[in-house]
């Protein structure tokens, strides 16, 4: 194969060829956009009135470059009045990232839901009903989302509600409480972490519990709603049947808390808030499991994505009909290989496990997310392309990007009680790059081709650098195939890999520089079937062959 004849006429390996997009999405890409950072960003280019709702075209063209076939708009819904009094209490969280930060940029946390109802930042129409409020949104929103061929993917938090949602005044029975003589027996700020006073419509004075987890800024926003009232999964399924009218999936916001063992572990101890009998009536009736069957009755081919992360609330929550789960696996291990503590080869298992045997579910890959550091910040710009040019290159998933992350947003850790963001720059070139990441995952090759981890072979016994690359492979049988290796290492690496019988021809794709070699600007395939792949630091090349 050392001898090659390319012309242009007859190649089979021409960029035509090769990054023909496919017109059927297997692997899909979703956008993460914070929409209340978003829309403030948008205000000073367009003006005040400016909404989600009356976006230009052209914006929404350049939000969604690179064809994602679905956007997660992140805090779209109203929130309150006692929120934002509560986020300003820790401002000093904020202004450790944000130094210029102004009390106007608190608006209190997206997740600490009044109603679940567009925001002014959404939609205009503030003052009419909430039928038309979401009929706005619908028009101009979810239905021009999706005549691009877009899903829209909304927030729905089920084990509790917003500190300035009615619901406390009108059903408190919903939610865990306590008697006051119990509450005035603990200390101070245990009242004040722990415990809301609310008053009812009739004048009746409750403690109702915070959720928790305890972080660094704890969710005394929020009201934790009883998971054994069977009135709360009733409103619960309600509430999530309405929103599937306006959407095409839920992201589920912290969905393990959910689960009978960790809501025994929260409320279930020594008795505190709910009794044994009570807690073996929910490890018997999985809340989920009661509310999403009647889901998808009421919504097919509707999604219900989690924000889970351990192994095992995966493989529950997917046995009870989530749809997709988010892999916190893949960011973890390569954080590790960056900082040397693992090689590219313990990252393998978890790659092969993903591009070769997940079935029941998508598992949504990223590296940036809304409540972690930029990835650019964390592990620097050429360790953060690698990782993500990975998780691009591997099927069964969901690959999503944070709004930012392709142009090289840098700034720190974006506090989710904030609708403004620091200044940022754009790296046009970042930005590129992953223009032709995505053109390869959009390919027909990638999306209708078979999938494998492949072996990076020693070069030289002596030589063991092949331990820090990934080979991951995508083939149309019989057609073509592209090979990706992935130099994880901030040194020169090499290896060989082995090019399948047949293979009548041969290009290497540069992606970092955007160069082709072909011809004898490569090494011949050797009498083994395997073709030397020399990398940079941080390194990609594709090998793309045909037979």
């Amino acid at each position: 194969m050392g001898e090659r004849s390319e012309t242009q006429n007859t190649s089979k390996l021409t960029p035509e060829i090769l990054f023909q997009q496919s017109p059927e999405r297997l692997y899909p890409k979703m956008k993460l956009v914070n929409t209340r950072v978003f829309i403030t960003e948008m205000r000073k280019k367009w003006g005040e009135d400016m909404t989600l709702a009356n976006l230009p075209e052209e914006e929404w063209d350049t939000l969604l470059e690179g064809s994602f076939e679905s956007v997660y708009l992140m805090g779209i819904y109203k929130t309150g009045t006692k929120a934002r009094d509560i986020a300003l209490q820790y401002k000093e969280q904020y202004i450790k990232a944000f130094p210029d930060m102004k009390d106007e940029d608190v608006v209190g946390s997206c997740f600490s839901i009044a109603q679940y109802v567009p925001a002014e930042h959404i939609v205009s129409c503030q003052n009419e009903s909430e039928d038309v409020i979401w009929k706005e949104f619908d028009e101009k929103v979810h239905d021009r989302l999706n005549k691009k061929g877009v899903k829209v993917i909304l927030d729905w938090v089920p084990y509790d509600e917003g500190i300035d949602s009615p619901l406390a005044i009108t059903h408190p029975e919903l939610f865990l409480q306590k008697d006051e003589q119990f509450v005035r027996a603990l200390p101070l700020e245990e009242q004040r972490l722990q415990f809301e006073e609310v008053v009812d419509k009739n004048g009746v004075v409750h403690y109702i519990a915070h959720p928790g987890p305890d972080y660094d800024i704890p969710w005394i926003d929020k009201l934790a709603l009883d998971p054994s009232n069977p009135q709360v999964l009733e409103h619960k399924l309600e509430q999530a049947k309405m929103l599937s009218n306006h959407c095409d999936g839920l992201r589920v916001d912290m969905a393990f808390l959910w689960k009978p063992e960790e809501i025994q572990a929260k409320w279930g101890k020594d008795n505190w808030m709910l009794s044994e009998d009570k807690i073996l009536n929910i490890f018997a009736h999985f809340p989920y499991s009661q509310i999403l069957p009647q889901l998808f009755a009421y919504r097919s081919e509707f999604e219900i994505m989690g924000e889970i992360y351990r192994d095992e609330d995966i493989h529950e929550l997917v046995q009870v009909g989530f749809t997709a789960a988010y892999d916190e696996k893949t960011l973890k291990l390569y954080k590790q290989i960056v900082t040397r503590e693992i090689s590219a080869i313990d990252l393998i298992p978890h790659l092969r496990w993903l591009t070769e045997f997940l079935v029941g579910y998508r598992s949504i890959e990223y590296s940036e997310n809304h409540d972690i550091e930029r990835a650019i910040r964390s592990m620097g710009k050429k360790a953060s392309i690698v990782l993500a040019a990975i998780q691009i290159a591997t099927p069964r998933t969901i690959c999503m990007a944070e709004e930012g992350q392709e142009v090289g947003n840098q700034t720190p850790h974006q506090p989710m009680q904030l609708k403004r963001a620091p200044e940022k720059e754009s790296d046009m070139e970042l930005k590129a790059l992953y223009q032709r990441l995505y053109r390869g995952r959009n390919s027909e090759l990638f999306q209708m081709g078979e999938h494998n981890i492949a072996e990076a072979l020693p070069v030289h016994p002596d030589n063991t650098s092949n331990k820090d690359i990934i080979v991951q492979r995508s083939e149309l049988p019989s057609k073509i195939g592209m090979i990706q290796c992935s130099n994880t290492g901030n040194w020169e690496s090499a290896c060989k890999i082995n090019i399948p019988e047949g293979v009548k021809e041969i290009r290497v794709y540069d992606i970092l520089n955007n160069t082709w070699f072909e011809g004898d600007k490569i090494t011949a395939v050797d009498q083994g079937g395997n073709l030397f792949i020399g990398l940079p630091s941080y390194g990609i090349q594709v090998v793309y062959y045909a037979y």
